[in-house]
C-alpha cells in the first residue's frame, strides 16, 4: 500500500495527515481484525450466554458458568492483543524494512517524534478501538437474559482485551525498532514475550536429570516473558483464579516505559538500516550469544523429552546418557552461534568471525553439565540441620498429601531420611514403579528448601506381601514411619479431626438384607460425638490412618458399609466437600463399629463377599 500523506510542516507532536493517512491505507487490515473479534469473541458469547442463562441451574451456578466463558473468551483477547500488535505494528512502521519507504519518510516536511507519536496513536486507535466496539455489540445481551448477564463482565473482558493490546504494542514497537527486516522484527517480539519463560523451561526440565532431587517448585521467570504471565494474569490460570489488576497495571506502567524507549531509539536509528537485520549493531553479539544458548537448551530438552517417562517423574540420567546430553548442548551452543550470525551476515562464510564466542559457549556449556552432575557446589547434597527448620512438609505422589512436621524429633526423622535418599541416589532398575517423595523445608530463617526424589522401587507389591524388598523400599518405609507416627497421622488427618466437627456431616452407606444399599445420617451431636471419641482413635491408632492402608485393598474382617464424612465448601455451604470415604472393617474401624453398635444397633453391618 503506497505512502500518500498530504501533510504540511508543524512542530505539533501529532501530526493529522499522517493519522488519517494510517487510518486509511490500511482499512482491510482494520475490518479483517474486526470480523476476527467477531467470531472468535461476538458469535461465542451469543451462542453460549442464552443457553446458559435459561438453565435450571441457580443463579450461583449460572454465574459460574458465565465466568468461565469469560475465561475462555479473556484469552481470545489475548490472541487477538498479541497477534495483533505485532501486525499492526509492522504495517504502521513499513518504513523501518523498506528503504523507499525509509527515504519517503525522511523526506516529509516532519519531526521524528512527531512521526513515531503519530504512528503510535493510530495503531493504538486501531487496538484500541476495535475490543471497544466489540463490547459495545455484547451490551444488547444484558436485555434479553437479565441480571445474570452484568455489563460488568463485558466491561472486564473489554478493560483486559485493551490493557492486553497496549503492553503487546508497546513490545512490537521496540521489537520493530530494533530490527531491519519483517522476520526479525517478529523474531524479536517472540523473544520478548516468551524467551525467558522457555528457558527457565528448559532449565528446569535438564536440571533434575544431571543432579539428583533438585526440581523446581514452580515457574519463576515467567513475570519477565509477558505473553506467559500475562495469559495466567488475565485468565486467572494458577493465580487464584481472580483477574489481577495489579500485575496487569504494573505491565501496562512498564509498557508506557517501553514507548519511551522506542521513541529514543527511533530518534537514533539511521534510516539507511532499514533492510539489515538489525539496525543497532551492539544488538548483534547480544542476539547471536542468545541463539547458541537457546539453541544448546533446546537440543537438551529435546533429548530429555525422548524419554519422556523419565523427565516427567524428575528420574535422573545414567551415565552415558550425561555424556549424549553434554555433547547435545555443546553442539547445539556452537550452532546457534553459527547460524544467527549467518542470518544475520547474510553470508554463510562467517565461521572465522564467530568460532570464538561459539567455543567459549561450548565450555559454558560442558561446564554447567559438570557442576550439575558432580553437584561442585553442593547444592544437590545440602541437608538442613535440624536446629535450623522451622517446620517441613512431605508428599508421596498423588496418595499422601498435607503432611507437615513441626517437632523437633519429627524434623530430625525426615533430616536423616533426606540423607538416606542422597545416599540412596535413584538406584534401582527403570522397569521398576517409580515414586516421588517431596521434601519443603521452611527454614527459620524466613528461606525454604524443596527437594523431589524419585525413587525406583516394587512398593506395593512388597506392603502387600507380593515381592522381595529392593533399593528403595528402605527409604519409603521410613517416609511411611515418619507419615503413621502419631505427628504424622494428625497433620494428615487435621482437616477431618480438628476444626467444628458439629459442621461434620457424617453418613454411613451400607446395605440390608435383600442387598439393596441404605444411608444413615447422623445428627451433627452424634456425628461430633463419633468423630472425637471413636473416629480419631481408629486414625491415630488402628489401620484407617496408614498411610499406605489403600495397597491392602479391601480391610480384613470388611463390612459392605461405607463411612463418609463432609463438610460445607468454603464460600459455598450449599455444596458439600468430602473429607474422608472409607470401607469399614474389624482391623481399619474397631471403635467406630463399637460407637454404632452402642448408638445406633439397629444397623446391621453384613460381611463384604
Amino acid at each position: 500500500m503506497r505512502w500518500e500523506v498530504l501533510t504540511m510542516k508543524t512542530d505539533s507532536i501529532l501530526s493529522p495527515g499522517l493519522l488519517k493517512s494510517g487510518l486509511r491505507r490500511f482499512w482491510p487490515l482494520w475490518l479483517a481484525g474486526f470480523i476476527a473479534l467477531f467470531l472468535g469473541i461476538g458469535i461465542p458469547v451469543y451462542t453460549a450466554a442464552p443457553g446458559i442463562v435459561h438453565t435450571s441451574n441457580d443463579v450461583l451456578d449460572k454465574r459460574d458458568m458465565l465466568e468461565g466463558m469469560w475465561s475462555f473468551l479473556r484469552l481470545g483477547a489475548w490472541f487477538y492483543a498479541l497477534a495483533g500488535a505485532i501486525i499492526v505494528a509492522l504495517a504502521l512502521n513499513e518504513h523501518l524494512f523498506d528503504s523507499r519507504a525509509a527515504t519517503f519518510v525522511g523526506s516529509l516536511p516532519l519531526k521524528r517524534p512527531t512521526v513515531y507519536v503519530t504512528l503510535l496513536v493510530t495503531g493504538l486507535v486501531v487496538l484500541v478501538g476495535l475490543p471497544v466496539l466489540m463490547s459495545v455489540l455484547l451490551l444488547p445481551l444484558r436485555l434479553g437474559l437479565g441480571p445474570v448477564f452484568a455489563p460488568g463482565d463485558v466491561g472486564q473482558w473489554c478493560a483486559s482485551a485493551v490493557s492486553l493490546a497496549f503492553v503487546f504494542y508497546a513490545y512490537a514497537l521496540l521489537a520493530c525498532h530494533l530490527a531491519g527486516t519483517r522476520p526479525v522484527a517478529v523474531l524479536l517480539y517472540l523473544v520478548i514475550n516468551f524467551l525467558a519463560a522457555c528457558l527457565e523451561a528448559a532449565v528446569q526440565l535438564i536440571v533434575p536429570a544431571l543432579a539428583y532431587g533438585l526440581s523446581a517448585e514452580s515457574s519463576v521467570l515467567n513475570r519477565l516473558s509477558p505473553a506467559v504471565w500475562l495469559i495466567q494474569v488475565v485468565t486467572g490460570w494458577g493465580v487464584e483464579g481472580t483477574i489481577m489488576w495489579t500485575s496487569i497495571g504494573i505491565y501496562v506502567l512498564v509498557a508506557a516505559i517501553v514507548m519511551v524507549g522506542a521513541g529514543v531509539l527511533y530518534g537514533r536509528r539511521d534510516l539507511e538500516a532499514a533492510g539489515d537485520s538489525v539496525s543497532f549493531a551492539p544488538l548483534r553479539p547480544v542476539l547471536m550469544y542468545l541463539a547458541g544458548i537457546s539453541t544448546a537448551l533446546l537440543f537438551g530438552s529435546i533429548y530429555r523429552l525422548l524419554s519422556f517417562g523419565e523427565a516427567s517423574s524428575n528420574m535422573p540420567m545414567l551415565s552415558g546418557q550425561v555424556i549424549v546430553l553434554a555433547a547435545l548442548l555443546a553442539a547445539g551452543a556452537f550452532l546457534g552461534t553459527l547460524f544467527a550470525e549467518m542470518i544475520m551476515s547474510r553470508s554463510a562464510n562467517v565461521l572465522g568471525k564467530v568460532w570464538r564466542g561459539g567455543m567459549v559457549l561450548v565450555g559454558i556449556a560442558l561446564a554447567f553439565v559438570a557442576c550439575c552432575h558432580f553437584d561442585v557446589f553442593g547444592v544437590a547434597r545440602r541437608v538442613p540441620d535440624p536446629a535450623e527448620v522451622e517446620k517441613v512438609s512431605l508428599d508421596f505422589d498423588y496418595n499422601v498429601k498435607d503432611l507437615t512436621i513441626t517437632s523437633s524429633e519429627g524434623i530430625a526423622a525426615v533430616c536423616e531420611l533426606h540423607r538416606d535418599l542422597l545416599s540412596y541416589g535413584g538406584a534401582g532398575s527403570r522397569g521398576m514403579d517409580c515414586f516421588n517423595v517431596t521434601i519443603a523445608y521452611k527454614l527459620k530463617d524466613g528461606s525454604t528448601l524443596h527437594r523431589v526424589y524419585p525413587v525406583l522401587s516394587n512398593y506395593y507389591s512388597y506392603l502387600d506381601g507380593q515381592a522381595k524388598p529392593d533399593e528403595g523400599v528402605q527409604v519409603l518405609d521410613e517416609f511411611r514411619q515418619i507419615a503413621n507416627s502419631p505427628e504424622g497421622r494428625a497433620s494428615r488427618y487435621a482437616s477431618l479431626l480438628d476444626g467444628d466437627r458439629t459442621k461434620r456431616v457424617v453418613q454411613l452407606e451400607y446395605v440390608l438384607g435383600d442387598y439393596s444399599y441404605t444411608s444413615l445420617t447422623l445428627t451433627p451431636e452424634e456425628g461430633a460425638d463419633l468423630i472425637d471419641t471413636a473416629l480419631r482413635l481408629d486414625f491415630m491408632e488402628e489401620d484407617a490412618g496408614d498411610a499406605f492402608a489403600f495397597v491392602k485393598g479391601v480391610p480384613e474382617g470388611a463390612y459392605d458399609a461405607t463411612l463418609y464424612v463432609l463438610r460445607p465448601m468454603a464460600g459455598r455451604q450449599d455444596e458439600m466437600e468430602q473429607l474422608i470415604s472409607i470401607q469399614m472393617g474389624e482391623q481399619n474401624m474397631p471403635h467406630v463399629i463399637a460407637w454404632l453398635q452402642e448408638h445406633h444397633p439397629e444397623v446391621e453391618l453384613r460381611p463384604w463377599n
